[in-house]
């Protein structure tokens, strides 16, 4: 009644009165699964959502309903909506632990670690991991996962070692996870070693994640020919990302003539990537040949449509984005000022 009411005045576009109507629908009487799934209906016909988020996450953990309210919190991450995001997942975890810490459910358990790694709080996350009594494939996953993206690569190797000690197999997702590890952290012998050991060990054929982080690690560390022989060795063509890799580290370490190789195949793949062509023009500076980079900046030039730079803050859990050259920011004039007097110190 209360939604056909809102709709007929016209306040569906309105993010605040859907957020209410969702508590309304989650919290009105006696709280049930009915009630919530009538939250979620609405919840999904909203244009805009913002704060809503929020509301529906609750909803569904005030339910019990948790595996639903984290992959919901999940989705919220992967499309760029993180205002509050830490503090919510710990009210989450908190309310979990609270009212059903004897519920033995080792997916949701695993999802707070994915979370907890995902929003930089690792040491949330091993805290979750090492409290679980029973630990999956999934659970080593993403924490050796969390560990490597944030730089502990030694304990992300560590782990892999005692999961495989412990008799438990690992996927070919655990590999990714060990050789991004080994990238990170720049070990290049162990990063041979842990890919020869999925494919001769394991039986498993390298996929492009495999391939790029070994392409990358070796480009990083100047071993050109070992990333050109597996680049050559691959059953499958290299994407954008590998060849954008060793471009990179072409230009960081100034090899001309792979850098060529690397940008030609890229330009074939992504004719309108601008990231490309300035590499390449940048490696040709770093070598003095400036006809060339006259050449790739006409190139340039000429069609080559460039993404804007941007940049976000959060200020009361409220994410601002920022865009180069944007001058349609409601509070552009406020911008300007409080800059002034920064320019006079650049």
């Amino acid at each position: 009644m209360i939604h056909g009411h809102v709709f007929k005045v016209g306040l569906m576009n309105d993010v605040y009165v859907h957020a209410s109507l969702i508590i309304t629908c989650a919290q009105n009487g006696e709280m049930d699964d009915a009630r919530v799934d009538d939250a979620r209906e609405l919840f999904a016909e909203m244009p805009v959502r913002d704060v809503s988020w929020n509301a529906m996450i609750l909803a569904y953990a005030q339910m019990a309903r948790f595996e639903e309210a984290l992959v919901l919190f999940e989705e919220m991450r992967n499309v760029n909506v993180t205002f509050g995001a830490l503090d919510l997942g710990k009210w989450i975890h908190a309310y979990f632990d609270k009212h059903y810490q004897h519920l033995q459910n080792t997916s949701l358990w695993t999802t707070l670690i994915n979370m907890y790694a995902k929003c930089g709080a690792i040491a949330a996350a091993k805290q979750v991991f090492q409290g679980m009594k029973t630990k999956t494939l999934a659970s080593y996953n993403v924490m050796i996962s969390g560990l490597a993206m944030h730089g502990d690569a030694h304990e992300a190797l560590e782990l892999f070692r005692k999961m495989t000690e412990e008799g438990m197999k690992p996927d070919d997702i655990t590999f990714v996870s060990v050789l991004t590890a080994c990238n990170h952290a720049g070990l290049v012998d162990l990063g041979h070693e842990n890919f020869n050991t999925m494919i001769q060990s394991y039986k498993y054929t390298p996929k492009l994640q495999h391939y790029g982080c070994m392409i990358d690690l070796l480009g990083r560390a100047g071993k050109f020919d070992e990333a050109m022989a597996m680049i050559e060795s691959m059953e499958i063509k290299p994407d954008g990302a590998i060849l954008g890799s060793l471009l990179g580290s072409c230009k960081i370490l100034k090899n001309v003539e792979l850098g060529e190789y690397a940008a030609k195949n890229l330009f074939e793949l992504e004719p309108e990537n601008p990231g490309a062509y300035v590499l390449l023009s940048n490696i040709y500076a770093g070598a003095g040949e400036w006809d060339k980079v006259a050449l790739i900046r006409t190139l340039n030039d000429q069609g080559m449509k460039k993404v804007p730079s941007c940049t976000s803050i959060e200020i009361d859990r409220v994410v601002h984005e920022f865009l180069v050259s944007d001058i349609k920011h409601p509070q552009i004039n406020k911008i300007y000022k409080m800059l002034e007097p920064c320019s006079r110190y650049i």
